[in-house]
């Protein structure tokens, strides 16, 4: 990875694009693209795509990541000027509190911390319980609430204020690595894609919103590209950690044969509905496998192996060349 990719990479983990606010980061990409891309368009849920033109005959090939993060939202602002918020997406409540964040405003972004009662006024099994969001709060120094209202309006989001830090060797760590690594590495493939004699098919990059949310992105994106083959790029658990019970994933990336037939990975046929219905769990592929919509009913699905997923820190080794080569 180059110097100029590391920068691109720090700035699109950076730009602050919670479920359903993932502008920040969709502009980043199209600017990426633009110039490259044959075509590029944004749906009405803001799915953007890239196409390149194969030369005829060829399948049309999806390649496909979420650009969207875990955040949170301004739900009410009380008389002392205390904002209550709740989560956007899978966040742990464990790890919120104490943290800073940093609220996008139509003014630009306000600072806070999340707070809580003090361990200090706890007594016996409450120093244990996890503290729900609906008792913490994010404190932004104000002294009531018309001083908060003047610079925070319900419905704001709200993200970690947390940055891009080298660690030892070649790893670093960062919020939104979930999955606007994926996303890099979609970004990546395509622009080398671009850069070589064209295939035959169409080559379709995708990045799609809303998935911590309820994969709300990657079925109309499915929809929206009518791809044969789709590939879709998410992160996977690390086993290099202490945690018990992860799975198994020996090398990176995993990669897993991700139809909703096993017998479509044999059989070329399109997919039923009763096979999307079977489809699940919290992955974009699912959302993707549930459109029925390939017409070999073919997906690969990568995982790319990160640790502390769904934190305000997790980890990842952007700049070691993968074994299975790649950036």
């Amino acid at each position: 990875m180059t110097a100029e990719e590391f920068d691109f990479l720090v700035r699109l983990l950076e730009a602050p694009s919670p479920s359903g606010y993932e502008t920040p980061a969709r502009r980043l990409l199209r600017e990426r693209l633009d110039g490259v891309a044959d075509s590029i368009e944004v749906d009405m849920l803001g799915n953007l795509y890239a196409t390149l033109k194969g030369s005829g005959g060829g399948p049309r090939v999806m390649l496909t990541a979420h650009c969207d993060e875990i955040g949170f939202l301004v739900r009410h602002i009380d008389e002392r000027g205390f904002i209550w918020f709740a989560p956007i997406g899978g966040v742990d409540p464990h790890l919120s509190p104490g943290q800073r964040v940093s609220i996008q405003t139509a003014s630009g972004p306000v600072a806070g911390v999340v707070g809580k009662k003090a361990i200090h006024q706890m007594e016996g099994a409450e120093k244990d319980r996890v503290i729900p969001f609906t008792e913490q709060f994010i404190d932004i120094g104000a002294v009531d609430a018309d001083e908060a209202r003047r610079l925070v309006a319900i419905g704001d989001p709200v993200v970690f204020a947390s940055r891009v830090e080298r660690l030892c060797g070649e790893r670093i760590a960062s919020r939104a690595l979930d999955d606007k690594m994926g996303a890099y590495l979609v970004l990546r493939a395509f622009l080398d894609l671009a850069g070589q004699q064209r295939l035959a098919g169409d080559v379709c990059a995708v990045f799609t919103v809303q998935e911590e949310v309820g994969l709300r992105g990657a079925g109309p994106a499915a929809w929206g590209a009518e791809p044969d083959v789709a590939f879709v790029v998410e992160i996977g658990h690390g086993t290099d950690t202490p945690c018990p019970r992860c799975p198994s994933y020996r090398r990176c990336p995993a990669r897993q044969r991700a139809s909703a037939d096993p017998w479509a990975q044999r059989q070329p046929r399109p997919l039923r509905p009763a096979d999307a219905r079977r489809a699940g769990g919290g992955h974009p592929a699912a959302g993707t496998r549930r459109t029925a919509r390939y017409r070999y009913g073919c997906q690969g699905d990568s995982a790319e192996p990160r640790r502390s997923r769904h934190r305000p820190g997790q980890g990842a080794d952007p700049l070691r060349p993968h074994p299975l080569g790649g950036p």
